[in-house]
């Protein structure tokens, strides 16, 4: 409004506030969390997994220190091993200490053990960003969202 009490632009509607698309993951995961109708609690809970991702995400790279840092990380290296990756390293960093690897059906025991409920919620965390990256249209062009769960299928 102005000081006349009219709105600045001549009884238009608002002008719609410009679009934000993110370039990062860190980035992409508040956006995310903003459009996610959940709990408070829910939402602390996503980004604790989401910032999971984000180290996992350095840590691959190799670079420890932008992992401990959360720096931000490109969306542009994200790749179809992305959600692989993070599931195999979940279940390494959040192991149950009561846990025994599971045993295959040769009988030989797998490397990891179950995964945790920590280490399934932060995957599910981390399935949400992609998806909601995917659907629209953020993630790398040769990327898609049903190729990185055929993958973690593929692992199992």
């Amino acid at each position: 409004m102005n000081e006349t009490g009219d709105s600045p632009n001549n009884g238009a509607p608002p002008l719609p506030e410009a679009s934000f698309t993110p370039t990062t993951v860190n980035d992409a995961a508040e956006a995310m969390l903003d459009d996610l109708e959940l709990s408070d609690l829910s939402k602390r809970t996503y980004r604790y997994g989401l910032i999971a991702l984000v180290r996992y995400l350095h840590a691959n790279a190799g670079d420890d220190d932008a992992a401990d840092a959360v720096a931000p990380f490109l969306l542009s290296g994200l790749s179809e091993e992305t959600l692989a990756g993070f599931s195999r390293w979940l279940r390494e960093a959040y192991r149950d200490p009561t846990s025994r690897p599971a045993t295959t059906a040769t009988g030989a025991d797998d490397e990891l053990p179950p995964p945790t409920r920590t280490a399934r919620t932060y995957m599910v965390a981390a399935r949400r960003l992609m998806n909601w990256l995917d659907l629209r249209g953020l993630l790398p062009a040769d990327v898609t969202y049903e190729r990185m769960v055929r993958r973690i299928d593929a692992g199992r």
